[in-house]
């Protein structure tokens, strides 16, 4: 199933409910970065696909208690923050092998809300 027009906040709604699994939303966002990044050019830096869903298997079996707002949502970060282990350019050549050490505030505020990266 594809979920890349459908709002946030009801995926957030159905990962929270069990109607969907963090699983199924990382392999349908995998599918469609690679149907359309070649001509788009949005992702710069993907981490391999089964590092991602490995995350996102841990994210179903985290108790929903313990979830945050958003909890197994994949996010990508623009290339301006840095998000550690991953290429940040900041769309120049210049910084063109540069890897984040370590998530800006806002990337750390991310994941820590459970976002998958």
């Amino acid at each position: 199933m594809a979920f890349h027009f459908t709002p946030a906040n009801e995926l957030i709604d159905d990962l929270s409910n069990q109607r969907l699994s963090a699983t199924d939303l990382m392999k349908s966002t995998i599918g469609r970065i690679w149907d359309v990044n070649e001509d788009v050019n949005a992702i710069v830096s993907l981490r391999e696909e089964q590092d991602l869903l490995e995350d996102a298997a841990k994210a179903d079996q985290v108790p929903l208690e313990h979830r945050g707002a958003l909890h197994g949502i994949p996010i990508a970060i623009k290339d301006l923050a840095n998000a550690k282990g991953l290429l940040t350019t900041e769309g120049s050549p210049i910084f063109a092998n540069r890897v984040a050490e370590k998530d800006d505030l806002i990337v750390a505020r991310i994941r820590k809300a459970g976002a998958i990266i």
